[in-house]
């Protein structure tokens, strides 16, 4: 038992990234102990409130080696249509419930920093509670090795993800798309009905601050700051907690929207540029923003795509600023003919 133990700990903080780091403690408590099934739920939430999301589920393949034995899921939870769940978040404790055929539930409240970060539910049979210590210690070193990986990829100021974190959060969202779409194909190929159209495409959008060098000269790079961090707050407001965020340096700032239409992606950003127009900053007063966006394709390049948002967020800063632009409609109408060279001007 100890080498294994020992082997887990290896295998876990051997993961270099938050995202690979859930499924790796699947693995390690499956080589621990036989587990019927696994299953994480992460919060999701930007807000006091909980919302849950199942992110992975284990189930026995009886070779846990197998790519197979881990699915990757995105479904919201209702924790109100359960009980236990609703325990474990109330109580913040281990919830152990056994039934009538012998397996035992386990349930464990995972916190980062005093937040509720995710929800490990364990189904085995009842000698699992033999080994509670065990998990437990586990479940500290994932904890400890978690709350690393995570202030290496967030922003200091503003808490976003970095730079340095894009292109694998980037790489990750296409893999999943491309799971999904092999998925929905494979179900249409089994079914009669007519196949499926997805609703939309996920989308990679552009912000940057107009101006912002004047606010720096003007006010100060404390009020610079502030600004920083009032609009990184707007923009978690505002967008769903299941897109991406990111502060790439200075001014500049990338959300990635998970799938939907063109029309609602264009509202969706033409809201937020609102809120900011209107929006009254401290020591400074009213800033607005300039954002480019384009669409991504399971076969794109993360470069790629930053090239296309950038190039259309480039046109918003050349026409007049405080401007949403998209890649492909410029494209489609061609004011983007002439080979813009994005960022080639300083427009501040």
């Amino acid at each position: 038992m100890k080498k294994v133990l020992f082997e887990s700990i290896i295998e876990i903080t051997n993961q270099r990234d938050s995202d690979s780091l859930p499924r790796a403690l699947l693995f390690s408590l499956a080589k621990i102990f036989p587990l019927k099934e696994a299953c994480i739920y992460k919060n999701i939430a930007t807000s006091a409130v909980v919302t849950l999301k199942q992110i992975l589920k284990l189930t026995s393949t009886g070779n846990w080696a197998d790519n197979n034995a881990i699915k990757f899921i995105n479904d919201e939870i209702d924790i109100k249509n359960d009980s236990a769940i609703a325990e474990c978040i109330e109580k913040s404790d281990f919830i152990i419930n056994e039934d009538n055929k012998g397996t035992t539930s386990l349930l464990i409240p995972i916190y980062i920093e005093q937040k509720l970060n995710s929800i490990l539910h364990i189904k085995a049979n009842s000698g699992i509670t033999k080994i509670i210590d065990d998990i437990a210690n586990i479940i500290k070193v994932y904890i400890n090795h978690l709350t690393i990986l995570n202030e290496s990829e967030r922003d200091k100021l503003t808490g976003l993800f970095n730079r340095r974190t894009f292109d694998n959060k980037l790489n990750n969202l296409l893999l999943e798309q491309k799971n999904k779409s092999q998925q929905r194909q494979l179900k249409n190929n089994m079914s009669e009905k007519r196949a499926y159209i997805p609703g939309g495409s996920a989308w990679l959008a552009m912000i940057d601050i107009d101006f912002f060098k004047h606010v720096n000269d003007e006010y100060g790079h404390v009020a610079g700051d502030e600004v920083l961090l009032r609009l990184s707050q707007k923009m978690q407001e505002c967008f769903r907690n299941s897109d991406l965020l990111f502060r790439f340096g200075g001014e500049e700032f990338v959300v990635v929207l998970e799938p939907i239409s063109q029309a609602m992606v264009q509202a969706k950003l033409d809201r937020f540029r609102n809120i900011i127009e209107n929006y009254q900053f401290p020591y400074i007063g009213k800033i607005t923003i300039s954002m480019g966006y384009a669409m991504i394709t399971e076969n794109d390049f993360p470069t790629t795509i930053l090239d296309y948002a950038d190039k259309a967020l480039y046109y918003a800063k050349q026409n007049g600023r405080n401007r949403v632009y998209n890649y492909e409609n410029l494209l489609e109408s061609g004011e983007l003919e002439g080979g813009i060279e994005a960022g080639s001007v300083d427009l501040f």
